[in-house]
């Protein structure tokens, strides 16, 4: 998996506050700043500089409990617990998505006995995210399904791109075009199936390097990889002999607050062959040539007659 990455937001000037100035040439007044805002697994973390003249860091939180946290020279940095990885992306979570923090620290400027209030503020946002990043083969990543061949087992690789750790609430594999003919038939079919895969229900969508927390669980900026066992087969009457075929299909990605689709189109190559001790048929090789953004407005139809192909 991908390493853990910390978001880190920029240390904008401090708002309100003039230095008392000396004598020509004598240096600025101290005073504490908020260096950095972290997040670590379900940490929110405020790091002061010049901590000896700060006193506490303040929490607002839009929907959520406001926490006052004390720091100090020995203790520079106050933390805000974001959840608990039971309930984290799920509807049970602290948070709601999209929660602002308003962060106050509070202290005073170095020989200044009048200053009073915060002397540094930062906004933040309680932000989850999920974006399917890539699809590779199951040879790629040495994963063997159980009851199917390697050449028709896209593995669907889903990244955290926000900056809270979140669950993979549902994968779903639809739409899939149907182009290829059955022998002796005017029925046509595809290499596809449909697949859907939510935590708490068994498919054959598997995670392929499950978390300790659950496998929809991903962590802030790493990677979890989901195979789909067989997804490129065709179950029934056979198909007419063909060397290769361009299938097309949507992988839609959801997760607490948001979804995002793809339209997918992997080239099966190297003719069509019948699976072993399982009644379907495959293609001997695949390769993905495009990953699209989906827009169902604009995506053909099969059920609808009067909807044409593009």
């Amino acid at each position: 998996m991908m390493k853990r990455r910390q978001f880190i937001i920029s240390t904008s000037g401090t708002i309100g506050l003039t230095a008392i100035a000396g004598c020509g040439g004598s240096n600025p007044a101290r005073r504490p700043s908020i260096q950095s805002v972290n997040t670590d697994k379900l940490e929110l973390q405020v790091t002061v500089t010049n901590a000896d003249l700060a006193d506490s860091i303040q929490f607002d939180v839009q929907g959520g409990s406001n926490e006052t946290k004390t720091v100090s020279e020995s203790e520079p940095t106050a933390i805000y617990q974001l959840g608990n990885p039971e309930t984290i992306g799920t509807e049970d979570q602290k948070l709601s998505n999209g929660a602002e923090f308003s962060i106050r620290l509070n202290g005073e400027i170095e020989g200044d006995e009048q200053s009073d209030g915060p002397v540094d503020t930062r906004e933040w946002v309680f932000n989850p995210g999920i974006e399917l990043t890539n699809v590779v083969k199951a040879e790629e990543i040495e994963y063997t399904p159980e009851s199917h061949s390697q050449a028709a087992t896209p593995v669907f690789e889903i990244a955290n791109s926000g900056n809270v750790p979140t669950r993979l609430k549902q994968l779903a594999i639809l739409n899939f075009d149907q182009e290829i003919p059955l022998q002796n038939s005017n029925v046509e079919t595809g290499f596809a199936r449909t697949a859907i895969s939510q935590r708490g229900v068994e498919t054959r969508i598997k995670r392929v390097d499950p978390h300790e927390n659950g496998d929809h669980y991903i962590p802030v900026g790493e990677t979890a990889r989901f195979a789909v066992d067989g997804l490129l087969t065709h179950t029934g009457e056979p198909p007419e002999s063909t060397d290769s075929h361009d299938q097309q299909f949507v992988a839609s990605v959801r997760w607490l607050g948001g979804d995002k689709s793809h339209q997918i189109t992997a080239r099966l190559k190297g003719g069509i062959q019948e699976s072993e001790g399982i009644e379907d048929y495959r293609f001997n090789d695949f390769e993905i040539v495009e990953i699209a953004n989906y827009n169902p407005i604009d995506y053909r139809s099969y059920n609808n007659p009067e909807f044409p192909k593009v």
